[in-house]
């Protein structure tokens, strides 16, 4: 079971974390959330997916996170330039 602890201490990452439980679909989210933390993917790569590459749009930040290539999701994340890379409409 995943815990808090992946949040490490961003406000982001805990808003995201918690709208996905209480909002969408819990079993969906435990298995999306399992494989970032199992990947290494937390606190501020967490608000990233969910702020910069899914604008705060819980349900497809999830699903991209259950669904997409570890890969494909490292690189959205990792932009060089501070922020991720905004998944397209059409992306999930």
């Amino acid at each position: 079971m995943v815990s808090f602890d992946i949040c490490e201490n961003n406000p982001g990452a805990l808003s995201f974390v918690m709208d996905a439980y209480m909002n969408g679909r819990p079993g969906l989210a435990e298995r999306a959330f399992q494989r970032m933390q199992d990947n290494g993917i937390l606190g501020d790569k967490l608000y990233m997916i969910w702020n910069d590459c899914c604008g705060r749009n819980t349900a497809k930040a999830v699903k991209i996170m259950a669904t997409k290539p570890i890969e494909d999701i490292v690189r959205h994340i990792n932009y060089e330039h501070g922020r991720g890379i905004p998944y397209e409409e059409n992306d999930t």
